[in-house]
C-alpha cells in the first residue's frame, strides 16, 4: 500500500460527500486522543468521529488545530446526547467549542432516550437551517424509535448509526431505513468493546474469516470490515491498541467476490440468530449455567449478576437482552 491511505468518499446529503470509515474517538484514552488522531490525519484520515460524551472531546479538537490540515478537507462527525431538547442548542454550542469549527460535517442524536424524540429533532433541524452541520441524522435509532421522528420531519436523517457488525445485524431496522432513505453506519464494525480486553478472536479464529484473509493477505479484521463497506455502510473505525491499526482502515487493495459476500452473510444470519453467538461465540455453544446460592430463607440468588451501572445508556437495553437470552438471570 503507499503512504497515503485510500478511503473512498460517497455522498450523504446534498453535496456533502462522507469519508466511508471515520476515526472512532468516543472509547480511547485521554492521553492516546492527540497521538491518534495526528497519526491518522498523517495516514491519509480524514473523518473523525467523536461525541459530546467523549470527556475529551476537546483534546480532539487541538489535535486537528496542530495538524494544520484545512477545515474543509476534513469530515468532522459529533453527536448530542440524547433527546432531551431544551439542552440540544447548549450541547451543540460545546460541540462547536471543544472542536475549534464553527460548524460541522455531521451532527447525530446519540441515543433516543433521556427526552422527547420528536421534539429534539426539530431542534437538530434549525442547526442544519442556520448552516452549523451539513448533514444530521441519528444514532441507535431502532425501527421504533425512527417511525415517530419521521412522521413530523422535515429532513430525513441521512443517517443512523447503529451497532452493526458481522455478528450483529439489525436487520428489521436495516430494512427499514432503506425503504426510507437512511444511510446506514455502524459504529462498532468489530463489535462491541473498544479496548485491549475486547475479545476479537471471534473474528480472528473464524475459519471462513482467516481463510479469506489470507486468500488476500489481509487482516480479519479488514475481511469483515470489508464486507460491510460492499453493503455500502459507513464505518467508524475503532481504536484497539495492539489489535486494530489504523491502517486496516484502507481495503482499497481488494474486492471480495459475491461467493464470499454470500458466504459471509450466511455466516452473519447464523450468527445474528444465535444468542450464544451475539454474546462473543459462533460455535453455537449452549446457553449458560448459573449456579444459585440462598442469601435469605427461600431467596436463591446467582452467583453471577450482569452489572449495568457502568453502561452506557445505548448499551443498556441490548446487553440486558443477550445476557437474558444466554441464560443469565441475576441483574444488578
Amino acid at each position: 500500500m503507499s503512504d497515503a491511505m485510500k478511503i473512498d468518499t460517497k455522498e450523504i446529503a446534498e453535496n456533502v460527500e462522507m469519508p466511508v470509515i471515520s476515526l472512532g474517538c468516543d472509547h480511547l484514552k485521554k492521553e492516546k486522543v492527540k497521538e491518534t488522531v495526528k497519526n491518522w490525519l498523517a495516514l491519509g484520515g480524514r473523518g473523525i468521529d467523536t461525541s459530546l460524551r467523549a470527556s475529551f472531546q476537546q483534546v480532539v479538537g487541538q489535535a486537528i488545530k496542530e495538524s494544520k490540515i484545512d477545515r474543509k478537507d476534513l469530515f468532522l462527525t459529533t453527536k448530542v446526547p440524547n433527546c432531551s431538547f431544551r439542552k440540544i442548542d447548549g450541547w451543540f454550542k460545546q460541540d462547536l467549542k471543544h472542536l475549534k469549527t464553527d460548524y460541522v460535517d455531521l451532527l447525530l442524536i446519540q441515543d433516543p432516550h433521556g427526552g422527547n424524540c420528536v421534539k429534539a429533532w426539530p431542534e437538530i433541524e434549525k442547526i442544519f437551517d442556520a448552516k452549523q452541520a451539513r448533514a444530521i441524522g441519528v444514532s441507535n435509532f431502532e425501527k421504533e424509535d425512527l417511525e415517530p421522528l419521521l412522521k413530523i420531519a422535515k429532513i430525513i436523517p441521512a443517517m443512523n448509526q447503529l451497532n452493526v457488525s458481522i455478528f450483529e445485524t439489525h436487520s428489521e431496522t436495516i430494512d427499514f431505513m432503506t425503504e426510507k432513505g437512511i444511510l446506514m453506519g455502524s459504529h462498532s464494525p468489530l463489535g462491541y468493546g473498544h479496548d485491549e480486553s475486547q475479545d476479537l478472536t471471534i473474528i480472528s479464529e473464524e475459519k471462513l474469516i482467516k481463510n479469506i484473509a489470507k486468500h488476500y493477505k489481509v487482516s480479519t479484521f479488514q475481511v469483515v470490515m470489508k464486507w460491510m463497506l460492499q453493503h455500502g455502510w459507513f464505518l467508524t473505525l475503532p481504536t484497539i491498541p495492539n489489535k486494530v491499526k489504523l491502517s486496516d482502515a484502507d481495503m482499497s487493495g481488494f474486492t471480495l467476490n459475491p461467493k464470499q459476500m454470500k458466504n459471509l452473510h450466511d455466516l452473519s444470519i447464523q450468527s445474528d440468530s444465535s444468542p450464544t453467538s451475539q454474546a462473543g461465540s459462533s460455535s453455537g455453544k449452549k446457553k449458560i449455567v448459573m449456579k444459585t446460592k440462598e442469601i435469605a430463607p427461600n431467596v436463591e440468588m446467582p452467583v453471577i449478576s450482569i452489572g449495568c451501572d457502568n453502561l452506557k445508556s445505548y448499551e443498556v437495553k441490548e446487553s440486558v437482552k443477550r445476557w437474558l437470552e444466554l441464560g443469565g438471570r441475576g441483574i444488578d
